[in-house]
């Protein structure tokens, strides 16, 4: 499922899947993201600039959050392979 909502400059695209911390997003800009609100997202209630910031930001936890599984992975990967 992905929904998205424009202002004309800027469409911002919410994927349930993907945007995981979206409580990161409403609390940076709550005039933008209302939660108890339908739809939730105003797309008038920041600007461009705004919108474009607080997304990036969100992105950068969900790559850090990826890089962390990945290394934890590889590092549980190393932990069970028997020393030669």
């Amino acid at each position: 499922m992905k929904k998205e909502y424009t202002n004309g400059e800027v469409t911002i695209a919410w994927q349930p899947g993907i945007c995981i911390h979206s409580e990161k997003c409403w609390r940076g800009l709550a005039n933008l993201f209302q939660p108890k609100s339908k739809p939730w997202i105003n797309a008038e209630g920041a600007s461009s600039e705004e919108i474009e910031a607080q997304v990036n930001s969100a992105r950068l936890v969900r790559w850090q959050r990826i890089e962390t599984q990945m290394e934890n992975r590889l590092r549980n990967h190393q932990e069970q392979q028997p020393l030669s």
